[in-house]
């Protein structure tokens, strides 16, 4: 449809309160909308509200992309050397040319932040718009009186559709008419149970959610069975998932990550403002006082020599480090399924303390098993079976379980049976009939496999399930018991086949065996319904003998403990004939029933989550569920999963207010869960000062994704405005996947700590050296073009901290919610770092510079070249040369060797080298060291680069000179590994006090 201009106009009459919309009877809904419900709008009419309303799509999620791309940009470092950039431009184009080269060298790392951060954002976007699917692109609507098919966002209210299995629900909708009719709104609701619809429903007008309105029909779920007519009351935004998606227009708060690094950068700018300060007006009023005139080139050169010695304190290769850093997390974690749509969230998941998840979609499947069956031969003499490993035909086995010691207790740890032996399926007994009926009693479903074949298991999420969850639970149990189907299929000719009843809730199907040409009814249904109509029950010798009224009460006892689980009950029962006549009436066919058993239905949890949830308790990480289902279903699957932890807590979402603190944080469950809800849960812990991480599928999780510190979305399943609303979505929908996004996310944070310690380091130790030395007078203890050097041979050994792997001791830590970039162990080994590093390069350059370290003819083998733009060439003796290469060589053994000990702070460098080792880093550490040795002792290098006006001015070291300089730049790496050393003792001693 082409675009149309919308005007602006007030809201229509035909636009229903949402109290009307549920409470008028259906022919004042008809006035109200000003439609027909047997002929529905006039094509003329719909084009008109068409262009009133707008287009039937819900809003997406407001984002200012520019915004977005650009915001990680707005960070100190960069802005800071932008204005001193600028600053030393401007004074290049008006009196220092020579400044201009400076620029050039900063503005490319400036740019390498701008154009790293916004491809991995377009990159984020593009994958994220391949997993949204469109979910409904037709609809077929009654317009002038004829049915025809329309695209879903041309649906107005008024509009009359016609929905059947399998569609998605276009628009907010009341039913005029419906058959046998179940929809999923488990994207809205949380619950994965599927609700019962029908029109004209009652009892529920004015009370309860308005999702619990049985007459009601929803944008974005879907219809599981039946079919149905239905009126469209909203559309758009006017929707209930338009509203929600409304309520997301949230200011996001700053990234804890981007702020973090602002504070340690406001930080460094206030030490480099005052050092500015005091060195300008120093060295301004040096040229006064020394009776020179000052002119404008000299002052312009002084302010210039401060601003580029200051900038060299300024780690400027943070931001674009820390941005690589997580690109790589990023692209490492595509192939584990996980996009992550903001960079930042990678660090934010480092630090989750506290994973709040949903568990329909998420925690479960979303598809209902089989799990139990139950036959009640002979009295006292009943029999439990348990289906293991749902998630896997192949291994899926039906188990016997010893109930000798207690019927409940079988249900606390069904982990122990999926080793079990499977039972022998004995011929004509109770356990048999019962899979027979599962097979027989069924509407065979259709998946529109790419190879023709119908598969009930094998259930991929891109193939379109037209079926009855129930019946496909039912085949799925069926191909467990490794039995032929044929055999069953062959043997039974259907006769007689009766729907779902909506009174009696049954469902019955009449065939003939062919081999005893007897007639068998074959009932299913609810097992209150079915327990009336039996009158027999099978014996342990697979006799009927009567069904006393109190066995059927120790059946429904049975019943109850299954519902306590949050078990949905399917009940079978048969009978035997030796005449059929297809006019018989139904209850008669329905009664003198034989019980055979029952099946307890759930929407069992994905595979890998309670090891998952295992690995999250060992990482420090609670865990937490949040769902709309009933509080029975979600314990039952907390157990399940071991979720619930000894006294831990389930609490219904209306207790949420009146928990203490430590009730709140001692709850592992929250069952019957409002949208509102979940967001209060989430808030809450993060007043709490817990790192919050929410996952989710449904748009009744939105609101709580975005308010989380990491939100997190389901891509597969997921509805779209759960995938706007997160940073991180999983394309394959695995809880485990969540499990690898913290681990890759405590990696990446650690790195980053790791980066930003050693450019900190570094920087505070070249910072003390070259503050003290530039209040002497006409002394510059290094030049220009070795301030580069110094700055540019520091890029390469911090690459390894950003290549390194992951400590294999990464998810035994515990959370590092409040930790930050430079905190508690960190900020004293940075300290003892820094200053005995700037100690070591003093030493070193005092050592030459005042023939301490006397010259040889090995050093003035080298050929210095000409002067620096800082210094007059008086000032280039040996003496300063030598200092000056020993001084270089201190600090780049220094810098290369920080990485080896930076690498694993808890660790000893032999330890860290040994269970750690990673082949990719030495290469980047050693390089620097070995280019400066190439640099050094190939005269001819140095010639090359001083053709095109670099002059490093670097001189040749004796074997000796080399001795000193490794002792003086090992040093700082000695005391660093000592205070670890002394760490790791006082947490051994600390573990055995305890």
């Amino acid at each position: 449809m082409k675009k149309q201009t919308l005007p602006a106009s007030p809201e229509q009459e035909f636009i229903l309160a949402e109290k009307e919309a549920f409470a008028l009877p259906l022919d004042e809904i008809s006035k109200k909308l000003e439609t027909n419900l047997d002929t529905g709008l006039t094509q003329q009419e719909a084009e008109k509200r068409l262009l009133q309303v707008g287009p039937n799509s819900v809003p997406k999620i407001a984002v200012n992309r520019i915004k977005m791309y650009l915001a990680p940009l707005s960070n100190w470092l960069i802005a800071v050397y932008l204005i001193v950039s600028t600053i030393l431009a401007i004074l290049a184009l008006v009196v220092l040319p020579h400044l201009w080269f400076q620029v050039g060298v900063w503005l490319p790392i400036i740019t390498g932040n701008v154009v790293v951060i916004i491809v991995q954002s377009i990159r984020a976007e593009r994958g994220l718009t391949a997993l949204q699917k469109l979910s409904s692109p037709k609809s077929k609507v009654k317009r002038d009186g004829k049915i025809a098919v329309t695209c879903s966002e041309n649906l107005v209210p008024g509009d009359i559709i016609l929905l059947k299995q399998g569609d998605i629900i276009p628009a907010d909708s009341r039913i005029i008419s419906s058959v046998n009719l179940r929809v999923n709104e488990a994207i809205l609701t949380g619950e994965s149970a599927d609700a019962e619809k029908s029109q004209n429903a009652s009892g529920d007008k004015e009370e309860g959610s308005i999702f619990q309105k049985r007459d009601g029909l929803f944008l974005g779920t879907s219809i599981v069975t039946g079919n149905a007519t239905a009126v469209v009351l909203e559309t758009g935004k006017n929707t209930q998932i338009g509203k929600m998606a409304g309520k997301l227009k949230i200011v996001a708060p700053e990234i804890s990550l981007r702020k973090r690094i602002n504070i340690l950068a406001k930080n460094l700018t206030y030490i480099v403002l005052i050092y500015l300060g005091i060195s300008i007006t120093y060295n301004v009023a040096n040229l006064y006082l020394s009776g020179n005139s000052p002119t404008v080139a000299l002052i312009a050169q002084d302010i210039a020599n401060s601003l580029i010695t200051a900038l060299n304190i300024m780690p400027v290769s943070i931001p674009l480090l820390v941005t690589i850093v997580m690109l790589a997390g990023a692209l490492y974690m595509v192939k584990s399924n996980v996009i992550i749509r903001n960079l930042n969230a990678i660090e934010s998941a480092g630090r989750v303390s506290v994973l709040c998840t949903d568990k329909t979609g998420t925690i479960t499947q979303n598809k209902m098993t089989v799990k139990w069956v139950y036959t009640p031969i002979k009295e006292g003499q009943e029999r439990l079976y348990f289906i293991t490993s749902p998630d896997s035909i192949d291994h899926g086995r039906i188990v016997k379980i010893n109930i000798s010691q207690g019927f409940k207790k079988a249900f606390e740890n069904p982990q122990e049976y999926q080793e079990s032996a499977p039972v022998k399926i004995d011929e004509e007994n109770a356990l048999e009939y019962l899979l027979a009926a599962s097979l027989l009693n069924n509407d065979r479903p259709i998946f529109g496999d790419d190879n023709g074949e119908n598969k009930a298991c094998q259930i991929d999420t891109s193939r379109k399930v037209t079926s009855d969850a129930t019946d496909i639970a039912m085949l799925c149990l069926f191909e467990r018991a490794i039995l032929e189907p044929e055999a069953y299929t062959e043997r039974f000719t259907l006769l007689q086949s009766w729907p779902l009843d909506p009174k009696s809730k049954l469902i019955t199907k009449v065939f003939q065996d062919n081999k005893t040409k007897r007639f068998v009814f074959f009932v299913k249904g609810s097992t209150e319904t079915l327990l009336t109509q039996c009158d027999h029950v099978l014996s342990k010798e697979n006799e009927t003998e009567a069904f006393s009224k109190e066995y059927k009460n120790h059946v429904c006892e049975r019943v109850e403990l299954f519902s306590e689980l949050g078990q949905r009950i399917v009940s079978f029962a048969l009978r035997e004939v030796e005449n059929f006549d297809q006019t018989d009436m139904r209850e008669n066919c329905e009664s003198c029933l034989t019980f055979i058993g029952l099946v307890a239905i759930t929407d069992p949890p994905r595979e890998g989550v309670r090891f998952a949830v295992s690995e999250l308790r060992g990482a420090g990480i609670k865990p937490v569920m949040i769902t709309g289902d009933s509080l029975a279903t979600a314990k039952s699957i907390g157990r399940e999963i071991g979720l619930i932890d000894g006294d831990q807590l389930v609490v219904e979402g209306s207790q949420i207010k009146s928990l203490s603190d430590q009730d709140f944080l001692n709850t592992a469950v929250f069952a019957r869960t409002s949208p509102d809800d979940k967001r209060t849960i989430v808030v809450r812990y993060q007043k709490l000062n817990c790192v919050v991480a929410m996952t989710g599928d449904g748009v009744n999780d939105a609101q709580a994704i975005v308010a989380a510190d990491v939100g997190i979305a389901m891509g597969a399943t997921g509805t779209d405005v759960a995938r706007q609303s997160a940073g991180i979505v999983l394309a394959d929908d695995s809880f485990n996947s969540i499990v690898t996004g913290i681990r890759e996310g405590r990696g990446v944070f650690e790195k980053i700590q790791n980066i930003v310690f050693f450019y900190i380091a570094i920087s505070i130790a070249e910072a003390l050296v070259l503050f003290g030395s530039s209040f002497v007078k006409e002394f510059f203890i290094l030049q220009t073009w070795q301030l580069i050097y110094i700055a540019i041979t520091q890029f390469a050994p911090s690459i390894a901290l950003v290549t390194d792997k992951l400590s294999q001791d990464v998810m035994k830590e515990k959370p590092r919610s409040k930790e930050g970039l430079i905190g508690g162990k960190r900020r004293t080994a940075l300290v003892v770092f820094s200053l005995s590093l700037a100690l070591m390069l003093t030493v070193a350059y005092l050592l030459a510079l005042y023939d301490i370290l006397p010259i040889s003819g090995l050093n003035t083998a080298s050929h210095v070249l000409g002067s620096d733009s800082l210094e007059t060439p008086s000032m280039i003796v040996w003496e300063q040369a030598k200092a000056r290469t020993m001084l270089l060589t201190v600090a780049i053994i220094a810098q290369s060797a920080l990485i080896l000990s930076l690498r694993r702070l808890n660790k000893p460098i032999y330890k860290s080298l040994k269970e750690d080792w990673n082949w990719r880093i030495m290469p980047l550490v050693l390089s620097i060291p070995v280019f400066h040795a190439i640099l050094m002792y190939v005269p001819q290098l140095q010639y090359g680069l001083g053709a095109i006006g670099i002059n490093f001015a670097i001189i040749q070291l004796t074997a000796f000179d080399w001795l000193v300089v490794l002792a003086l730049g090992l040093a700082p790496i000695g005391l660093l590994e000592l205070t670890k050393m002394v760490w790791v003792r006082r947490e051994k001693s600390n573990v055995g006090a305890s």
